[in-house]
């Protein structure tokens, strides 16, 4: 078993190590790093980002859809789960199925 995970490890390595080795002569560079170089990273830097621009509403419209989403998740599934513990109705095995196999799937399926 570890020898199958220092495999799958130096697998995933491998884009990394690619991604930091120096570029070869003669190739092109796609992105400039001069903006990244004369970047300074200080805790004003923190300050300003909080001042320019209306994070705190940004925040606050966050929490509220995340909220929302929760409150919404639960009393759906709460109905859900009782329509299917304590209802009998025809094909319910198979409705359970398929409920199952939609929150199994990734969402991009």
């Amino acid at each position: 078993m570890q020898a199958i995970g220092a495999v799958r490890a130096s697998q995933i390595s491998r884009p990394l190590q690619s991604a930091l080795q120096p570029t070869p002569k003669g190739s092109t560079v796609l992105l400039s790093t001069d903006r990244l170089q004369s970047f300074k990273s200080q805790f004003s830097n923190y300050i300003d980002a909080w001042t320019t621009r209306p994070f705190a509403l940004y925040l606050r419209n966050t929490l509220v859809i995340l909220l929302l989403n929760e409150i919404a998740v639960l009393i759906s599934g709460s109905f859900c789960a009782y329509g299917f513990a304590r209802i009998d109705f025809p094909g319910r095995n198979v409705w359970f199925t398929i409920l199952l196999a939609t929150v199994m799937l990734p969402g991009i399926v």
